[in-house]
């Protein structure tokens, strides 16, 4: 609990929207023809987090 409050206020992270940015990040990815990267959650989660799940911002770190 401490953790997912941690993450709700400074990353602004929901768990149950977490799924809803991943898509996002994913369908900003598959624009990049040239781009082969990991597409797995886990892997996505770590860029959104980066960029305080802005999905477009998290795509670009890619």
């Amino acid at each position: 609990p401490k953790d997912l409050r941690k993450a709700k206020q400074e990353l602004n992270e929901r768990p149950e929207e977490r799924r809803k940015h991943v898509d996002r990040v994913r369908k900003y990815l598959s624009k990049e023809k040239d781009l082969n990267t990991r597409t797995d959650e886990e892997f996505l989660v770590r860029f959104l987090r980066a960029r305080k799940f802005n999905d477009e911002r998290a795509a670009n770190l890619v």
